[in-house]
């Protein structure tokens, strides 16, 4: 959503496997769209199979995506979207990473209980750098970019001092 206005002649493409997220964010877009050109297009996809053209995105996105995802299933999406991005385009994504306070917690919350609990509720998988950068490579992907969730290294608008996202942010090219 805080993409949208950054793209006046753009087109963001929201997806997600979540309907209700869907249209949360569809009752947000019309006060963001305000006087912009962006158009803007909400999809839902509950697999890895990308309902898109091929090379028709600059850049895509997927935060929080990651986080719910066994490994083996993240380098199969990672592939699916390497169709998707456009020669030279990014693919940036947020995971929660071992070596932070938050991929940690995650992981020792998980390890507590038994599979067959942890698979009751939404799953949260934890990583590290080194392993999403394998996963990267063999879909695909080079890592171009790491930022640790621990670091403060996100400015929003209107806030001169830099926060820490929580999860760890990587770029691919």
């Amino acid at each position: 959503m805080h993409a949208i206005p950054a793209l006046p002649r753009g087109h963001y493409i929201g997806i997600d496997i979540s309907q209700e997220m869907l249209r949360r964010l569809g009752t947000r877009v019309p006060g963001w769209k305000a006087g912009g050109t962006c158009r803007v297009s909400l999809l839902h996809q509950t697999t890895d199979a990308f309902p898109l053209e091929d090379s028709v995105a600059d850049i895509l996105c997927a935060f929080s995506v990651f986080t719910h995802m066994e490994h083996e299933d993240t380098c199969r999406y990672l592939r699916a979207a390497r169709r998707v991005v456009r020669p030279g385009g990014r693919l940036v994504f947020s995971c929660l990473s071992m070596d932070t306070r938050l991929g940690r917690e995650v992981f020792l919350d998980s390890a507590a209980v038994d599979v067959e609990m942890r698979w009751r509720n939404v799953r949260n998988v934890a990583t590290t750098r080194d392993l999403m950068t394998e996963i990267a490579r063999v879909a695909g992907w080079t890592m171009t970019g790491w930022y640790s969730g621990d670091d403060a290294a996100i400015t929003l608008p209107g806030r001169n001092t830099p926060l820490a996202f929580g999860q760890s942010i990587g770029v691919l090219e």
